[in-house]
C-alpha cells in the first residue's frame, strides 16, 4: 500500500497536475506571518520571496531552519532543511548564499542553491527623495527520483517511460526585487520569481510559474514598556500558472508582528490556504552578538487529516554593522581633519611671530615718536597728507603677497587633507 501511495504521488508530481518547487519559504518567520512578508524583507530569510530586502540586514547573520508540513498526514512524510548566511559590505551591499532541501519519503528530492546581492540606491545616488532597496537572485534547482526495486520492475512491466527513462532534471532561474519607502513607517515591496521559464521536467515538460508578489507594510516604532514595536503587512501573489482552479494561482495575505520588552515576538497571520501563529525569542550575548530562536505553527484549511505544519529556526548575528562602520569612519576623518588643521595652525604661529620687531626697536621708534623735530613733523604731515606713488604701490603688492601665500596654505591644507582621508579609506 505504501509503495502505490508513492506512485501516486510521485505521478503526480511528474506531470502537469502539479508543479515541483512550490512555496519555497521554509523560514519560521515567513511561516508564521503566513506569507505576508514582501513588503517587510528585512531578515535573512527574505532571500526566498524578495531579495532586495536583504541590504537591510546590517550585520552578517546565519540561519538554520527546519520545516515539518502536515504532521501526521497519512502514510506521508514531508521534511524540509534550509541554510543561509548573509554577508554586509561597506560601500559595496549585501550578500546572501542559501540552500533547501526537501524530501518526500526519501523518494522524491528537491535541492535549491541561492545566490544573493542587495544594494540600497541612496547609497549611489544620494538626491533620492526616499529609500529604495533593489535585489537580485541567481537560483539552480534539481529534484531527483531514489526509485526502488519494486517500483522500477511494475513500471518496466508497465512501459512507464517517467520511471524507466531519467531519475533527475535541473534548471537556472533568478529572482528580481524591490522595497521602496513610501512615508515615515510605510514600506511597499515587489518581487518576481522565477522569472526565467526554468523546465524541470524529467520526461513531460515542466516549467516553474512566475510568481508576482507585491506587499506594504507599516512598521511603528511604539517604544511603551511593554510593546516595543509593531509590524502590519499585506501582501496579495499570483502565480502564472496553467493549470489548477483561480483560487490556485492568486492569494491573499494579511499578518501582524509584535515586539515585547525587546525579547520576545508574537506573529499571526492568514491567507487563503492557512492560519498560523509563531513568536521569537532573543538572546543577547553581547552588544555585537545575538541568537534568536523562532517557532511557528501553520493550519492548513484545505488538506485535512493532519496536525498542521510546525517549524524551528535558528538566527545567529554577529559582528558591527555597516552603519556603525561607517559611522566610524566618518568620526576618524573628523578627527583626522582637526589633527591637521593644529598641526598647520602650530607651524603658522611662529612665522607671526618672527615679523614682530624686537622690544628695544619698538622703544626706539616710541621715543622718536614722542620727540620728533620740527622738520621731521611737517615731513610727517606732509606725508600723512601727501602719499608717495611708491608707497601706494607697495602696499597693494604686499596684500596681494600675503593673500597668495593664504591662498596656497588652503590649497597645501586640502591636498594633505584628502591624502590622509585616502590613507585612512585604503585601510578600512
Amino acid at each position: 500500500m505504501k509503495k502505490f501511495i508513492i506512485t501516486i504521488f510521485v505521478g503526480l508530481l511528474t506531470t502537469q497536475l502539479f508543479c515541483a518547487f512550490v512555496d519555497q519559504d521554509f523560514s519560521a518567520r515567513t511561516n508564521g506571518l503566513a506569507g505576508a512578508v514582501v513588503g517587510l524583507a528585512d531578515d535573512v530569510s527574505c532571500i526566498s520571496f524578495n531579495p532586495a530586502g536583504l541590504r537591510q540586514v546590517l550585520v552578517k547573520s546565519f540561519a538554520l531552519s527546519y520545516f515539518k508540513p502536515y504532521i501526521g498526514l497519512p502514510n506521508i512524510s514531508l521534511n524540509s532543511l534550509n541554510l543561509i548566511y548573509a554577508h554586509p559590505l561597506q560601500n559595496i551591499g549585501v550578500f546572501g548564499i542559501s540552500f533547501s532541501y526537501f524530501d518526500v519519503l526519501d523518494t522524491y528530492k528537491e535541492n535549491t542553491f541561492y545566490l544573493t546581492y542587495s544594494n540600497k540606491i541612496n547609497d549611489f545616488i544620494e538626491d533620492l527623495g526616499t529609500e529604495v532597496y533593489t535585489g537580485i537572485t541567481f537560483k539552480f534547482l534539481n529534484h531527483s527520483y531514489n526509485w526502488d526495486e519494486e517500483t522500477k520492475q511494475i513500471a518496466e512491466s508497465l512501459s512507464d517511460p517517467v520511471i524507466t527513462k531519467e531519475s533527475s532534471a535541473s534548471a537556472f532561474t533568478l529572482d528580481l526585487g524591490s522595497i521602496i519607502r513610501l512615508g515615515k513607517i510605510v514600506y511597499l515591496g515587489i518581487s518576481l520569481l522565477n522569472v526565467v521559464p526554468a523546465n524541470v521536467g524529467i520526461y513531460y515538460e515542466d516549467v516553474v510559474p512566475m510568481v508576482i508578489k507585491t506587499g506594504v507594510s507599516f512598521r511603528k516604532d511604539i517604544n511603551s514598556n511593554l510593546i516595543k514595536k509593531l509590524n502590519l503587512n499585506y501582501d496579495i501573489s499570483y502565480r502564472t500558472q496553467d493549470w489548477g482552479e483561480y483560487k490556485d494561482r492568486i492569494n491573499l495575505h494579511s499578518a501582524a508582528e509584535v515586539y515585547i520588552y525587546e525579547k520576545f515576538v508574537l506573529r499571526t497571520g492568514i491567507n487563503f490556504n492557512n492560519f498560523s501563529l509563531g513568536f521569537s525569542y532573543f538572546k543577547e550575548f553581547h552588544k555585537n552578538t545575538k541568537l534568536e530562536l523562532l517557532y511557528s505553527f501553520s493550519l492548513p484549511f484545505r488538506i485535512t487529516d493532519n496536525f498542521g505544519s510546525h517549524n524551528i529556526s535558528v538566527v545567529y548575528s554577529f559582528g558591527k554593522s555597516i552603519t556603525e562602520k561607517k559611522k566610524e569612519v566618518i568620526e576618524e576623518k573628523i578627527k583626522v581633519k582637526e589633527e591637521l588643521l593644529k598641526e598647520i595652525f602650530k607651524e603658522e604661529t611662529p612665522k607671526e611671530q618672527g615679523l614682530q620687531p624686537s622690544t628695544t626697536t619698538q622703544q626706539e621708534i616710541k621715543q622718536e615718536q614722542l620727540q620728533p623735530s620740527t622738520t621731521q613733523q611737517q615731513e610727517i604731515k606732509q606725508e600723512q597728507l601727501q602719499p608717495s606713488t611708491t608707497e601706494q604701490q607697495i602696499t597693494p603688492v604686499k596684500q596681494e603677497k600675503k593673500k597668495d601665500k593664504k591662498e596656497i596654505k588652503e590649497e597645501d591644507l586640502e591636498e594633505d587633507i584628502m591624502k590622509k582621508l585616502l590613507e585612512l579609506e585604503e585601510k578600512k
